[in-house]
């Protein structure tokens, strides 16, 4: 596939060239093939109201007016009195969490599932920690409070780092258990929910509140898609506090670092302000998501395709299907190859397995992370989804059958 070059060459005065200098862009071109992401971000024309309180004020970044409505709006819209510190990306905001709630990591371990997107780990490893892989349930695909129960007190770690699988929330029960383990251990727990953010409990209460800090990703990718981006979330004012202090270097009031050195992770006004133009419209996108997933899981599950409990009320950044057998999954992906339909297979490589984190401890066998690992397989889902594409996509389900 060869790029489509667009050449542009006005005055200097345009704002696609410089001193007359021709500014080429370079655009991928896939013809008829569905790409497993089309990232969805609003227009400049969206944006330019809410950016203009930056612009008036000559303030663009360390908490400016956007940031400022960013925040209070995130508040709002996720409720149950959380406080919201955005920062630059999720990744930052989980070694963040991390240093607000335990300090210099100094080797220290942190029980995390294996069955995870590679950040999760390398956000504890960036953070000084050593994680360790917990298994996860094959009822929901979250880690299993009992395998927790028992690594916890093994290990005697430093916090638990423990997430929302595929963004997708999980039972509250377990979340309940995840909890008393932590209390129990006098240890904290924080939640990476990259995916989830909008996503709802079975309940009907949205993601945020799950844990003494939790992580969401606004990344182009995400369903919530400000191009780069995240958010750390927690009920707990003075936690707010040191989460801010850490994503500003550690600074105090007084702009000296005292107890601790932090790191940038502010988000700026400009992200700040595409959230707000992202916040306009979210609902309506998930609507729409959630419903494309739940049309597509219909047409699997003739094929024995199962999705995640909970993915109904989820955000669904895509949409991961477990297959009945690993024969079952390679003929899908084969299938999918000659309709020009591009899948994935998150998280078939778990942690445990990649190279630079084999050298970490699993507490016990990970026999729940490997089956998944070797069965699962994710459908594309965008905001804006053509009856077209959804056909072509529902086609693969009869090759397998």
């Amino acid at each position: 596939m060869w790029p489509l070059l667009l050449h542009c060459s006005r005055g200097a005065d345009t704002p696609c060239s410089k001193k007359g200098v021709p500014v080429t862009y370079e655009l991928p071109t896939s013809g008829q093939r569905i790409r497993f992401q089309r990232p969805d971000l609003p227009s400049l024309n969206e944006v330019a109201p809410h950016w203009e309180a930056a612009r008036s004020a000559h303030w663009y970044s360390n908490g400016g007016p956007v940031l400022a409505a960013f925040s209070s709006a995130i508040e709002r819209y996720l409720g149950s009195d959380l406080h919201a510190v955005p920062v630059n990306n999720a990744t930052s905001g989980l070694m963040v969490a991390l240093r607000a709630l335990c300090g210099t990591g100094r080797g220290a371990t942190v029980l995390m599932p294996s069955y995870t997107f590679a950040a999760t780990a390398t956000a504890a490893v960036w953070a000084g920690f050593t994680p360790a892989f917990v298994d996860v349930s094959e009822d929901h695909w979250h880690a299993d409070p009992a395998m927790l129960q028992e690594a916890v007190e093994r290990e005697t770690p430093a916090a638990l780092l423990l997430c929302s699988t595929y963004g997708v929330a999980p039972p509250r029960a377990t979340v309940r258990s995840w909890s008393a383990i932590a209390e129990h251990a006098n240890i904290p727990l924080i939640v990476d929910s990259a995916a989830g953010f909008g996503s709802r409990d079975e309940c009907g209460n949205r993601l945020g509140g799950q844990a003494d800090a939790e992580v969401f990703s606004f990344h182009a990718t995400k369903p919530f898609a400000i191009g780069e981006g995240g958010l750390v979330t927690t009920r707990d004012p003075d936690i707010a506090v040191e989460l801010r202090r850490a994503a500003n270097f550690g600074f105090h009031n007084d702009r000296i670092v005292r107890s601790g050195v932090g790191m940038n992770a502010k988000m700026d006004d400009l992200h700040a302000a595409i959230g707000l133009a992202v916040l306009d419209r979210f609902d309506e996108v998930l609507k729409r998501r959630q419903g494309y997933g739940s049309r597509l899981s219909d047409a699997f599950s003739a094929a024995g395709l199962s999705p995640q409990p909970g993915m109904s009320a989820g955000a669904v950044q895509f949409l991961p299907l477990l297959c009945k057998t690993k024969e079952q999954r390679s003929r899908l992906l084969a299938s999918a190859d000659r309709r020009a339909i591009e899948l994935r297979t998150y998280f078939s490589d778990p942690l445990h397995s990649m190279p630079a984190f084999s050298r970490y401890r699993k507490t016990t066998p990970l026999p729940v992370t490997e089956s998944l690992a070797a069965r699962i397989a994710c459908l594309p889902i965008y905001s804006d989804m053509s009856a077209g594409v959804l056909g072509r996509i529902e086609q693969l389900s009869t090759d397998i059958q």
